[in-house]
């Protein structure tokens, strides 16, 4: 389900991280070059070399997630922008942070450089997890499969992790975008549009300091 003006805020929001991300990420790409002069190995660019920094870049991204859950730092400021909208659709995905530069999460990427990923492999890879993140923000796909949803990040799993529903609150989002598998809390998959999206505590004052896993 779409609301006009809650689209727009995401959208708005997307345009303006594209923005910022694109004026700040000299900085970003000159700090990740200075570190591949003093890199350990060099992975090159070869199908398995991709696909281990996909892993690679995949399980950085599942703790920085998981720690801007957990952390007040990355969760003020920044991540809870993603978790503010009321509505869990595709325009939800482009709800983002404009903050994202300025919070040192790019710093979680430098063990990856100095392990041999180039800086342009790295921003492939993450392409194409952000790609992927994109799709599972829909009530559109209800389940997959059990072999499925056990090894994936699904829109089943990912629609508990953006509810403030009390039963889903301190839910655990066990498999990353790809990989790290796991008995993920997922919602009942009949009942997708049951699931309130939206950072806890808007209108459940006794869960407000309990955001999701």
């Amino acid at each position: 389900r779409y609301e006009t003006r809650d689209t727009l805020a995401s959208l708005s929001m997307g345009a303006g991280n594209l923005v910022i991300g694109v004026l700040t990420g000299v900085l970003g790409a000159a700090l990740l070059f200075a570190v591949w002069e003093i890199r350990l190995f060099d992975l090159g660019f070869s199908w398995p070399a991709v696909l281990f920094a996909f892993i690679l870049d995949d399980f950085r991204y599942y703790w920085y997630h998981r720690w801007a859950h957990t952390m007040r730092w990355w969760w003020g400021f920044g991540h809870i922008t993603h978790h503010s909208s009321q509505h869990y659709n595709l325009s939800t995905a482009l709800r983002q942070q404009w903050t994202g530069p300025f919070n040192g999460a790019l710093l979680l990427r430098v063990p990856l450089v100095l392990l041999g990923v180039h800086p342009l492999l790295l921003v492939f890879v993450g392409a194409m997890n952000l790609i992927y993140q994109y799709w599972i923000h829909t009530e559109a796909i209800r389940r997959f499969p059990w072999w499925i949803e056990y090894v994936f990040n699904t829109p089943s799993h990912h629609r508990v992790h953006h509810g403030r529903n009390p039963r889903y609150l301190d839910g655990v989002e066990l498999p990353a975008e790809i990989g790290l598998g796991g008995a993920g809390v997922r919602d009942d998959g009949a009942q997708a549009r049951a699931v309130r999206g939206g950072a806890a505590g808007e209108d459940d004052p006794e869960h407000g300091a309990r955001e999701l896993g």
